[in-house]
């Protein structure tokens, strides 16, 4: 059983996001940088834009 990312792009969106952002915040907030990163390319992804980025080439962990 796999994740179906096209249903959860059509019911996903930039409020809920940001929802999530704030929830996960609230319990690690000490990684308040990452999470809003990880937010932001959520929304890029959503929106269907291009982040800018092969995949793969992410910052480096």
């Amino acid at each position: 059983m796999g994740i179906d990312f096209d249903n959860l792009k059509k019911i996903a969106s930039s409020e809920n996001v940001d929802a999530a952002a704030e929830f996960a915040k609230s319990h690690c907030g000490d990684h308040a940088d990452e999470i809003d990163a990880a937010a932001e390319r959520a929304k890029v992804f959503l929106s269907g834009e291009s982040c800018g980025e092969e995949p793969g080439e992410g910052p480096a962990a």
